[in-house]
């Protein structure tokens, strides 16, 4: 099983909300993430965070930049990270940004 997360949309959006909390988690995660990732900037911000990652598209924004305008597609690219990481790792856990691993992964926490 694998710990996964998406990154696509503007680096810095919000005053780089977004980065912030990439940067929290790349200090505090000890899941060994893996990111499908949106955006050849973006790419570029989670490697250097040391972060396993890969570079879906070019495109920061391939399904819709705007959450009004494009609502019907804005996230696909979860459920597209989703896809590729049950393909690749065969079972997935997918995990937001804003996700915040509280105790360790015990070995009940698999069975379960």
């Amino acid at each position: 099983m694998r710990f996964i997360r998406a990154f696509w949309g503007d680096l810095n959006y919000d005053s780089g909300k977004y980065k912030s909390e990439i940067h929290n988690i790349s200090k505090t995660s000890k899941l060994n993430d893996f990111i499908y990732v949106w955006g050849r900037e973006n790419y570029n911000y989670i490697k250097t965070l040391g972060f396993e990652a890969r570079l879906i598209c070019e495109n920061p924004t391939e399904f819709g930049e705007d959450f009004l305008e494009n609502s019907d597609t804005f996230f696909l690219h979860k459920l597209d990270a989703v896809r590729r990481g049950c393909e690749e790792f065969d079972s997935v856990i997918f995990l937001d940004w804003d996700t915040k691993q509280l105790k360790e992964i015990d070995s009940n926490f698999f069975n379960l």
